[in-house]
């Protein structure tokens, strides 16, 4: 009776203990899975802490998530670096290997799908991006935390070959700060009212960019084209005065050709006047 005792009481502080490490900051390397059985419609957005039955993580959940992110820098401990307004691509892939190949905290060993408004038959009916304020209340699918920002847009699909892939390409973050990102993948369970949710997280850091340079001022359009006014007046009365300077030339050249004619004239009728002589 003393044993029975004591195993029971074992086993509530072994639970307790990892209800406790759950709900303390998760790990944000990218690759830690946490998991969750719940009470719920698989296509329900609206969830809260009543609903869960029994959660896990790492190899105690049924399928391993995998998130990548691209950025400007990264530091010694993992964390991105991005600006603010800096286009991320993230990627994060679900692997469903461990469903048959090995035992996990839901005994779930297959997978199932569920017919949506938009697809027929998909075993994963969720999956987007969440991501909210780093610090000691992070965000999960029952909680969104502190300073949710908005999620990204749901994406449906099935495994191929045990995996499916997603990517968002131009996530961008409108304030500084530290952010948790995290990828969410959504499965059916065995009944309409089961679910099961899988996230894993990363650490983002959110810095203030330099303004850009102001643009130089462009030249006034109606200075410019006082200028090109300006240039063609000269350019044209610079060619009048080239033209009544060679007109000049050419008149006085002219008055000078006349007066040479002119005193030739006159002495060749000089020397033609003929002798008059009378003779009787």
């Amino acid at each position: 009776m003393r044993l029975a005792t004591v195993a029971r009481m074992l086993l509530m502080l072994i639970a307790a203990t990892m209800v406790a490490g759950l709900d303390s900051q998760p790990e944000h390397d990218g690759f830690t899975t946490y998991c969750w059985k719940s009470k719920g419609n698989p296509l329900a957005k609206d969830l809260n802490e009543t609903m869960k039955l029994v959660e896990s993580h790492d190899r105690g959940c049924p399928v391993q998530l995998r998130l990548e992110t691209t950025g400007t820098m990264v530091t010694k401990d993992g964390e991105l670096v991005v600006g603010v307004l800096e286009a991320l691509r993230v990627k994060w892939t679900a692997v469903a290997s461990d469903v048959t190949s090995s035992a996990n905290a839901f005994n779930l060993t297959r997978l199932y799908t569920i017919v949506t408004p938009i697809s027929q038959y998909v075993q994963i009916p969720h999956s987007n991006l969440h991501a909210c304020e780093f610090g000691p209340r992070p965000c999960t699918p029952f909680d969104r935390g502190e300073n949710p920002t908005d999620n990204t847009p749901n994406q449906e699909m099935n495994f191929t070959t045990g995996k499916a892939q997603f990517e968002e390409p131009d996530l961008r973050f409108s304030k500084p700060g530290q952010y948790s990102l995290l990828a969410h993948v959504v499965l059916p369970g065995e009944a309409p009212s089961i679910r099961y949710d899988f996230v894993v997280y990363k650490k983002i850091v959110v810095k203030d960019v330099a303004p850009p340079p102001p643009p130089s001022e462009p030249v006034p359009v109606a200075s410019t084209n006082n200028n090109n006014t300006l240039y063609a007046v000269l350019g044209c009365v610079a060619t009048l005065v080239l033209v009544a300077v060679a007109a000049l030339v050419v008149n006085l050249q002219k008055r000078k050709n006349y007066a040479s004619s002119k005193e030739v004239d006159i002495e060749e009728a000089t020397t033609t006047v003929p002798n008059l002589t009378t003779s009787y």
